[in-house]
């Protein structure tokens, strides 16, 4: 005989056990679900880059040399750590006056325009 009190779609036990079966599956499952692992992971890069990004923009910003501050955003933007580039490519547009596509394009102007510059 049980003690439950539970009204209704059987004793409490029962449904506990129901119950805690179905967390311990959900569980598992976003264990195994990559799609969570994903959106934490772009979150992470996201956070790092505007984190990057501001390191970048403040040491171009302190830098008086304008080939000096061209080098440091170029390096930014060759940086794979740095997954957010929009604003970096938009300083270099501004200092530069020219419109990049991609990273292979800066590398290639930096080379011609500043070979003194090291891209890392």
């Amino acid at each position: 005989m049980t003690r439950s009190i539970g009204i209704g779609g059987g004793d409490a036990e029962e449904r506990y056990l129901t119950y805690s079966n179905w967390l311990e599956a959900a569980k598992k499952d976003v264990r195994e679900e990559k799609r969570f692992e994903a959106v934490f992971e772009a979150i992470r890069h996201g956070i790092e880059s505007e984190v990057l990004n501001d390191i970048v923009m403040k040491k171009a910003l302190a830098e008086k040399e304008l080939e000096k501050k061209i080098c440091i955003i170029a390096n930014g933007i060759c940086n794979e750590r740095i997954k957010i580039k929009d604003p970096l490519y938009n300083e270099l547009f501004h200092l530069t006056g020219k419109i990049f596509e991609s990273e292979d394009e800066v590398r290639n102007y930096m080379k011609e325009k500043y070979p003194t510059c090291e891209i890392k």
